[in-house]
């Protein structure tokens, strides 16, 4: 496994031209890039980004393509279970299917996620 990090659009444009999975009807596959809010990659309370890249799309999917930023509303993936250590509190916790290509882990999606495409 190689060592996390944050996938640029470069490498992103790189990456999707021999991607090897393409998902079906109106899944996807994108990125899995965390906050980096003083430049330095955060890992330890894994604060997934809301900007992530397209690597793969299926063929319902007309409204973006392969290597679009796109931001997601992570509102919608979050998954609320009991505290381990208080049954009346509830943690929150981003749910992600995750998939494992050349080494790298990236997700695949719902496109009902993806709320808009960035183009900054």
């Amino acid at each position: 496994m190689e060592e996390v990090s944050n996938l640029t659009k470069k490498e992103v444009l790189k990456l999707i031209e021999n991607f090897p999975v393409k998902p079906l009807k109106n899944r996807l596959i994108i990125s899995v890039n965390v906050d980096e809010p003083d430049g330095d990659l955060v890992l330890s309370n894994n604060s997934f980004s809301e900007k992530q890249y397209v690597m793969a799309i299926g063929s319902f999917i007309k409204d973006y393509k392969e290597g679009d930023a796109v931001l997601l509303d992570l509102e919608r993936m979050m998954e609320y279970t009991a505290s381990e250590t208080n049954a009346y509190e509830k943690v929150s916790r981003i749910k992600i299917d995750p998939i494992e290509i050349n080494g790298r882990m990236y997700a695949l999606i719902n496109d009902s996620i993806v709320k808009a495409i960035d183009n900054r």
